[in-house]
């Protein structure tokens, strides 16, 4: 008899682009199929700002293109860890085992 399973997506899309930083939105969502025990989204907004002695702008490049899947985490500074931390600290405050998730398995938004 198969209960069911539990599965999370990480997700990332472009916020804010302006010539000297910009910032993408961070998303972890773990849920049970069928649905079960809890559903948690856990999203985020980071900014990236560009070097002091930097000239070039944000503006002139095509950070759809640049970001993605394999570089989105370490562009962000790791933050998909501060997700699943969150998580496991939440599923463990209602009672339940903590729920650890990997650091990332990630999807642009509209892939998935």
């Amino acid at each position: 008899d198969n209960d069911g399973e539990i599965t999370f997506e990480d997700s990332f899309k472009l916020s804010e682009i302006h010539e000297d930083m910009f910032s993408i939105i961070l998303a972890r969502h773990v849920h049970f199929v069928p649905e079960s025990v809890f559903d948690i989204t856990v999203e985020f907004e980071v900014g990236i700002c560009r070097a002091e002695n930097a000239t070039e702008s944000f503006l002139e490049y095509d950070l759809i293109s640049l970001i993605n899947n394999e570089n989105v985490d370490e562009m962000t500074g790791y933050n998909f860890n501060k997700a699943s931390a969150i998580i496991s600290a939440i599923t463990a405050n209602f009672g339940l085992n903590p729920f650890i998730t990997p650091p990332i398995f990630c999807y642009e938004e509209g892939d998935e």
